[in-house]
């Protein structure tokens, strides 16, 4: 009778090591922080949407004064 032997590699079945460092959150708000301060599209969209706030606001409130005279007691 004979013996049959195997050897199985152990390094094939190990897990995936994890990163040595996990991202921290002062890295984290700092490549956000960089990503928002170089992008230009960023501000612009933040200073449309003031513009566009601002505007509608004042639109609003002009229609509404022009109508007050017009309007009756209970409408004010």
């Amino acid at each position: 009778m004979s013996t049959a032997t195997h050897t199985i590699n152990a390094t094939h079945f190990a897990p995936p090591v994890p990163p040595a460092r996990s991202p921290r959150i002062r890295r984290i708000a700092k490549a956000e922080w960089t990503k928002l301060h170089t992008l230009p599209s960023t501000w612009r969209t933040v200073v449309m949407a003031i513009v566009i706030s601002v505007a509608l606001g004042t639109i609003l409130c002009v229609s509404q004064v022009h109508a007050w005279s017009t309007m009756t007691a209970q409408q004010r």
